[in-house]
């Protein structure tokens, strides 16, 4: 259940293009769309426990830290921890991915249609259908099992605009159904590499770890599909 988690990656993809795409409501359909996550970590734990480990022995342990008053200078140092560590994946993983990307949407012939990342998308694009997502959206979200945040660099890169461009050009590219079945999709879409990774380590069995990945791929599609069919009929 814990790749079901928010992480902070995909909070951030999620308030960027909420932002870009929802303007005033940005605010409302993040903190919704982050609720709806958590109600669905907890409906699959549901389901994980009467059906699937309900003869298992599940102890419960919870470890509670002391409760102090904040350090500022402890708070500081955590600042610097993370902004440090964001600076080092933006460099390093995000760019080199955002490199990748834009060498394979320009051969051969420099038109991202004709590149071999359109020919990879469109040949995904029926997958896209039911969620209401073009190639380049699709190709965006899955390229976010890298990193999260290569979600919105892909997009960058396919709209031959960087991330402040984004923000304007996304709002005429991307319908708001379109954009809440794209969000609701990247909220509960099956996590990083290093996750992945973590994972299968942990579970320490290809059975287990197979059923997960599906169940993440399935929860999340069909999700996406929901929310784009609910928001045409509400008309958002």
């Amino acid at each position: 259940l814990t790749p079901f988690v928010p992480c902070t990656a995909r909070l951030a993809a999620l308030t960027f293009i909420a932002a870009a795409v929802f303007g005033e409501k940005a605010m409302i359909v993040s903190w919704t769309l982050v609720a709806l996550n958590l109600v669905a970590l907890g409906i699959a734990g549901i389901f994980v426990s009467k059906f699937m480990l309900k003869d298992e022995p599940l102890p419960f342990i919870m470890e509670l830290p002391l409760y102090h008053k904040p350090d500022i200078k402890t708070i500081v140092l955590v600042v610097w921890s993370r902004t440090l560590s964001f600076i080092k994946k933006a460099g390093t993983v995000i760019l080199i991915f955002s490199v990748v990307i834009w060498f394979f949407s320009n051969i051969p012939g420099g038109r991202i249609e004709d590149s071999i990342l359109g020919w990879f998308g469109r040949l995904l694009e029926p997958i896209g259908y039911p969620l209401g997502l073009d190639w380049k959206m699709l190709v965006a979200l899955i390229s976010s099992t890298i990193a999260k945040e290569n979600s919105i660099a892909t997009l960058g890169v396919l709209y031959n605009v960087g991330e402040q461009g984004l923000r304007n050009v996304l709002p005429g590219m991307i319908s708001h159904p379109s954009a809440l079945s794209f969000l609701v999709s990247l909220m509960l879409f099956i996590p990083c590499v290093p996750t992945i990774a973590v994972m299968k380590q942990e579970m320490g069995s290809w059975k287990w770890f197979s059923a997960s990945f599906t169940a993440m791929l399935l929860i999340s599609y069909f999700s996406g599909v929901i929310a784009y069919r609910l928001a045409i009929l509400m008309g958002i």
